[in-house]
């Protein structure tokens, strides 16, 4: 791998990080569980590399979905800083009775009863919905490439709401 290339990827993550820093501290209050895309971001949406990745609709844990937004914000942050994300990367675990999304084996966000009850499914259905879907997007948006980053980033529907 030519030093440039190297050169070229550390820079598209460190210009996602940064990106995802400035989307962390976005304080708009949301009025309904899900913004549109077209929207300025709400403190209870998580935004990668400009793809919305969820809305945290409900409190969990003793946090306000606000907290609960700003604290996965944080774990996908520390994700980032540790260089691309593969699909391997992302998955589905039960820990202490919870069904939780892993991201580097670490917990990214939880899937508790209350939030599937609104998505009319079960927390390990939940997971793995959310699983599959930040493994659908979240290694295209830091991958390698030879090529300079564009300065936007695709934009998917489906994102997950917590």
């Amino acid at each position: 791998m030519n030093r440039s290339f190297r050169l070229n990827a550390k820079v598209k993550i460190l210009s996602l990080a940064a990106l995802l820093a400035v989307t962390a501290l976005v304080t708009a209050p949301s009025s309904s569980f899900a913004q549109g895309f077209g929207s300025v971001p709400s403190a209870r949406q998580v935004i990668v590399g400009g793809v919305l990745f969820l809305t945290v609709r409900d409190a969990w844990g003793g946090l306000t979905p606000e907290q609960r937004a700003t604290q996965v914000q944080e774990r996908i942050n520390e994700a980032l800083s540790q260089g691309p994300i593969h699909v391997h990367d992302i998955t589905v675990a039960k820990v202490d009775g919870d069904w939780i999304v892993e991201l580097k084996g670490k917990r990214l966000y939880t899937a508790d009863y209350d939030t599937a009850k609104l998505d009319d499914t079960a927390p390990q259905a939940l997971a793995n919905q959310w699983a599959a879907f930040l493994q659908s997007t979240l290694p295209g948006l830091t991958a390698p490439t030879n090529r300079p980053p564009s300065g936007t980033a695709p934009v998917s529907a489906g994102a997950p709401s917590l």
